[in-house]
């Protein structure tokens, strides 16, 4: 008997083709015989291996109707690997999470701008260099960046496979993040938008609706509409009915109201409407900018970006869980604001700057918001602790709070309990702590400029 071949993971799509070309081939003359009974009466005899103690993938095996399933195991880092080409024996092991099959015909890490931090990351640990708040990156399967990146410390927040941040936060308290987010509502959105931006860029600064209604750490809300009718979806946004034996409800949205859907409540959200204060006023202003196109003179022009409301406030921004963007624009100045849409204030008063400013240019507000979060969390463990309550969601710890510039962003270094380093944009640890007295050795310290117009 032929030995099994080992390939690299690079080619389980194609085997995944070739598995349901097989499948097709052996079942096309009888497909519409497929049914539940098919399978059970073929798992009775012939009868399908067992795969209960499978360490890698399940994958459909080319038996009739793909009733049975069969298992591609890992190899793990150094074990030996075939490339393997379509016609050879029967694939049954690939390498495994995270590797690829080298030039060596050995398991080796993949290569990638995330596994490449990451290597970055234990180098440092092993030389004792690392800083006490540097990120361990975390890299898919794949070795991308993960949807979930946790700053110690501070906060979690959502991720694209290529490492940009995006929607979706959440205090980093909790030692079971990745089940209490999953982000998967805001990879969605940045897939999409970035689809638009390709196709048609100029539809993103003129709809009114975000491509699905996200919460705040960037999972699926329950609750989702679309043209005025709405349905509850799972965790991967897929219209789920109330019970298993029941049809998919869609309700108009203006009849919304509590169990009707299922998954409707007033916790949540308002009866007879999906919209949130933040939707309405861009709806509000968008309409209002479609009706002076509409009846403008000819030998004048409407600046679409200079439409205001109350003679302030540009067209507002909103994010996909319908709150405000945390940068917000008016007619002299942009600002930070909390997603009620209100002006966040750190020590020295608002966060904002001239509109036309250098510092605007780059405004992010991310420290503004990272500090609402975490200010939020210290309000709540101070008020459990004066009543004297021991509450398992809010242990008494109070966080650190960070030093923020003028508009919002995260100041070059941040210093803590008399140490120092250099942050990234994120608010992320760059390289080691320093003593407060050697802070002029930070590679992102220049000219004591902590707040420079290009944040690191």
């Amino acid at each position: 008997m032929a030995a099994p071949v080992k390939f690299s993971l690079i080619f389980q799509l194609l085997l995944c083709l070739i598995v349901t070309r097989e499948a097709i081939s052996l079942t096309s003359s009888s497909i519409l015989k497929c049914s539940e009974q098919t399978c059970e009466d073929y798992r009775d005899d012939p009868g399908c291996p067992d795969v209960s103690n499978c360490t890698g993938i399940l994958l459909p095996s080319p038996t009739k109707c793909n009733c049975c399933q069969y298992c591609l195991d890992y190899i793990e880092e150094g074990g030996e690997c075939s490339a393997g080409v379509p016609g050879q024996a029967s694939v049954q092991q690939i390498c495994g999470p995270q590797l690829t099959c080298g030039k060596d015909n050995v398991c080796v890490k993949m290569k990638s701008p995330c596994m490449n931090k990451k290597a970055e990351f234990e180098e440092k640990k092993q030389s004792g260099t690392l800083g006490g708040g540097e990120i361990d990156p975390n890299c898919d399967d794949h070795g991308d960046y993960a949807p979930i990146q946790c700053i110690p410390g501070s906060i979690c927040y959502c991720s694209s496979p290529t490492g940009e941040r995006i929607f979706g936060e959440m205090i980093n308290m909790y030692s079971d993040m990745d089940k209490r987010m999953d982000c998967a509502c805001s990879i969605g959105e940045w897939r999409a938008r970035n689809r638009i931006k390709r196709v048609a860029p100029e539809y993103l600064s003129r709809t009114k609706a975000i491509f699905a209604r996200c919460i705040s750490t960037g999972s699926y809300d329950m609750l989702q509409c679309v043209k005025n009718r709405c349905t509850c979806v799972d965790k991967k946004g897929i219209p789920q009915p109330s019970d298993a034996n029941k049809p998919v409800k869609y309700v108009f949205e203006t009849n919304l109201g509590n169990g009707n859907p299922w998954c409707f409540n007033l916790t949540s959200y308002k009866k007879g409407s999906f919209d949130t204060p933040c939707l309405r006023e861009r709806e509000e202003v968008l309409d209002l900018v479609k009706w002076l196109e509409k009846n403008e003179d000819n030998d004048e022009e409407t600046d679409v970006n200079s439409i205001v409301i109350g003679a302030e406030h540009k067209i507002p921004q909103c994010d996909p869980d319908g709150s405000y963007s945390p940068v917000q624009l008016s007619w002299e100045s942009k600002f930070c604001v909390d997603p009620e849409g209100k002006e966040i204030k750190g020590p020295d008063g608002v966060y904002s700057v001239p509109v036309d400013s250098d510092e605007a240019v780059d405004m992010d507000c991310k420290c503004a918001r990272t500090t609402y979060l975490l200010n939020e969390w210290n309000t709540k463990v101070i008020t459990e602790t004066s009543k004297n309550k021991t509450a398992n969601s809010f242990p008494p710890i109070l966080v650190n709070v960070p030093k923020c510039c003028q508009n919002g962003n995260f100041a070059a270094w941040q210093c803590i309990n008399g140490v120092c380093h250099c942050v990234d944009r994120n608010g992320a640890q760059l390289g080691p702590d320093v003593d407060r007295e050697d802070v002029a050795e930070l590679d992102c310290y220049k000219n004591n400029n902590r707040c420079p117009v290009s944040s690191p």
